[in-house]
């Protein structure tokens, strides 16, 4: 007690000097954001909420059509005085913009699942990018070996081990292409474990039962839209971010050799969550010179899809109603009552970049 006595002034200096740094490090740490957040994340947190919130009121700017994308601004969903607060975390003289992207899907009982982005920018300091943004900030545009390739109005992945690898909950993609809307294919990453016959009807043309090659009354589409339904299929994060785009359903002449999609895609479809290849994407994804058509065994050279092994297409015959067409190296036309394992064919959109680098040991990561 004598201590204390003799030494009050000390002791009420040191505890007030500790009471001030503890009130300058909590202020500091909700610096720059005016509404206790105290990082990036936990902002884009707060704006998904608040816009949650304001869109159950304003329901009129939903988006109308599933899997399209509704962008809804920040100023829209804030006040003004909640507007004004939105600075960097650490610079609370750069403002903050931003924006949500909203979509929806029709899950298992048939009502609207939406689905709500945020997007922030503050300044230099930061800012949300979308996953297809940030790959092509961040993968260089080659003309030869792996990589990606700019054709026509979409950036295509070719090569033998693009970085290309992007993980969706526990399981692993590979991004095909981005197409000029932002919306990425992708291709499972492993061999395929789904076993399914193509068309196994009555041909009347051929009198027998060996299918007819539309693909649109198709047995195998009927086999996916029930796979995708199954609850063990896909995880809901899957689901999640799966989005319909259209599908190149298109008939191909069988005298057709040219590495070209134009007959794949003069038909099409947008119902689907998932699909099948085409001709057109395994024989664009080689870089090898001598793949100069879909009878060149050597397209399977430095070719990433080369490693699903025997794939089915989406894609018919003209002429004939049995056939289908097969890859097993190079294009192989087959009967359409046959079986095989299939790989899939699957759109994301609507997502940000959360990390990784396109390897397989460090993939793409969404949030």
């Amino acid at each position: 007690m004598k201590f204390i006595r003799e030494n009050i002034v000390k002791i009420l200096l040191v505890v007030g000097i500790l009471i001030v740094l503890i009130v300058i490090l909590i202020a500091c740490s909700g610096r720059g954001t005016g509404v206790g957040i105290n990082s990036y994340s936990r902002m884009e947190d707060n704006l998904k909420n608040a816009s949650t919130k304001f869109l159950n009121k304003h329901q009129d700017l939903l988006p109308t059509e599933e899997g399209k994308i509704v962008k809804v601004q920040m100023d829209t969903i804030y006040t003004k005085k909640q507007m004004e607060k939105m600075t960097a975390v650490d610079d609370e003289t750069i403002k903050c913009d931003g924006y949500v992207n909203v979509s929806y899907r029709i899950n298992k009982n048939d009502e609207k699942s939406y689905r709500i982005v945020p997007h922030i920018k503050c300044g230099d300091k930061y800012e949300t990018e979308d996953l297809y943004i940030h790959v092509l900030k961040n993968e260089d545009v080659v003309t030869e070996l792996d990589g990606l390739y700019k054709i026509g109005d979409e950036y295509i992945f070719r090569g033998e081990n693009p970085n290309n690898y992007v993980q969706i909950g526990n399981n692993l993609y590979r991004i095909m292409s981005i197409n000029k809307d932002g919306y990425i294919k992708l291709i499972n990453a492993k061999k395929p474990y789904f076993d399914s016959v193509w068309d196994d009807r009555y041909n009347v043309t051929v009198q027998k039962n060996e299918g007819i090659n539309d693909y649109y009354v198709s047995r195998v589409r009927a086999n996916l839209i029930e796979y995708y339904n199954n609850e063990d299929s896909y995880s809901e994060t899957e689901k999640n971010v799966f989005v319909k785009n259209n599908v190149c359903i298109g008939k191909r002449s069988e005298g057709n050799l040219l590495i070209d999609r134009t007959e794949e895609c003069s038909q099409t479809i947008d119902e689907d969550y998932l699909s099948l290849p085409i001709l057109y994407d395994y024989f664009i994804s080689s870089v090898d010179p001598n793949c100069k058509s879909i009878i060149d065994e050597s397209c399977a050279n430095y070719n990433y899809l080369s490693s699903l092994g025997t794939l089915f297409t989406a894609t018919g015959s003209k002429e004939n109603t049995n056939v289908v067409y097969s890859i097993n190296g190079s294009m192989e036309p087959i009967k359409c009552n046959r079986t095989k394992r299939l790989a899939i064919i699957s759109y994301i959109a609507n997502v940000s970049y959360a990390g990784g680098k396109g390897t397989i040991d460090n993939p793409y990561l969404i949030k």
